[in-house]
C-alpha cells in the first residue's frame, strides 16, 4: 500500500468541500500579523495538488511547492498550464530537502502534513532546518489535525462514502503506545468499462499534542510561536479539530 500513490487521482474529488481560497485567506492573514519583514517568496511543504500553492501565487508571492508525490505534483502542474504564475515544483521527501537551496521569508505546511512525520525527532529537524534557511523576521506557518480529533473524532472509527463514481471505506485505528492513527483506507473508482477498480493504501499520521510543537519550535530557535484554533487569531482551547501554528525566527 502507498501513501498517496493512486489516490491523488482522486484527492480532488473527495477534498471538493474543502474552501482553499478561504484558507489561503487565512494564511495570508497569518502571515501579514506574525511576519516582522515582507514576504515575497513562500516556500510550501507537503503542497500535494497545489490547492493552496496555486491561490497564494495567484496574491502575488513566488511560490516553490515542495512533495513528496510524484502523482500529486504531476496533478499540480497540470492545473498550472494557461496560468502566468510565479511557481516551481520541486519532488522530495521534507525530511531531505535541501532547504538552503531555496530563497523564502515565509515557510507554509497545509493540511496536516506534519501528523505525517511520526518520529517527533524528525519533525523537530525539520523545524530546525526551517528556522536556519528563513531570515530574521521570517515566518513559519502550518497546521495540524490536532490530538483531540485524532484520539476523540478518528480513533477507532470507521468512514465510508458512495457516489456514481467512487466509494471508499477508511477505517481508523489508535495505537497509544505510538502515539498514531493507522489509516486504513479502501477504493472502488469506476473505469470507463463501468466496472470498479479496487485499490487500498495505508495513511499513518502521528498525534503530536501542542506543548510538544511549541516546545519543538522553541527548541529549535523560534522567539515567537502561537497554537491558533482553526482559522481564527485566537489560542486554541485544546477543542479544535485543527490547530494553527505561527512561529517567527
Amino acid at each position: 500500500m502507498d501513501c498517496y500513490g493512486e489516490f491523488a487521482n482522486i484527492y480532488d474529488e473527495l477534498m471538493g468541500d474543502v474552501d482553499y481560497e478561504m484558507w489561503s485567506d487565512y494564511i495570508e492573514a497569518l502571515i501579514n500579523e506574525f511576519s516582522g519583514i515582507d514576504v515575497e517568496n513562500i516556500l510550501e511543504l507537503a503542497c500535494g495538488t497545489g490547492n493552496i500553492t496555486i491561490p497564494m501565487a495567484q496574491k502575488g508571492y513566488s511560490v516553490t511547492g515542495m512533495d513528496i508525490s510524484e502523482d500529486m505534483l504531476c496533478i499540480a502542474k497540470g492545473k498550472l498550464e494557461g496560468k502566468r504564475l510565479e511557481i516551481s515544483l520541486v519532488q522530495s521527501d521534507m525530511k531531505d530537502f535541501e532547504y538552503d537551496a531555496v530563497r523564502a521569508q515565509c515557510v507554509i505546511c497545509a493540511c496536516d502534513g506534519f501528523n505525517y512525520i511520526t518520529d517527533e525527532n524528525s519533525l523537530g529537524s525539520i523545524f530546525e532546518k526551517v528556522y536556519n534557511m528563513l531570515p530574521k523576521g521570517g515566518t513559519f506557518i502550518f497546521d495540524i489535525s490536532s490530538s483531540h480529533k485524532l484520539k476523540n473524532i478518528i480513533s477507532q472509527s470507521t468512514f465510508t462514502h458512495v457516489d456514481e463514481d467512487t466509494a471508499y471505506i477508511w477505517e481508523n485505528y489508535y495505537d497509544e503506545d505510538l502515539k498514531t492513527v493507522d489509516m486504513e483506507l479502501t477504493f472502488f473508482v469506476r473505469e470507463n468499462s463501468g466496472l470498479y477498480r479496487r485499490f487500498d493504501e495505508l495513511h499513518v499520521q502521528r498525534v503530536y499534542e501542542n506543548e510538544e510543537i511549541l516546545k519543538m519550535l522553541q527548541s529549535a530557535g523560534f522567539k515567537c510561536s502561537k497554537a491558533l484554533s482553526e482559522f481564527s487569531f485566537e489560542e486554541d482551547n485544546g477543542m479544535s479539530e485543527r490547530v494553527f501554528f505561527a512561529a517567527v525566527k
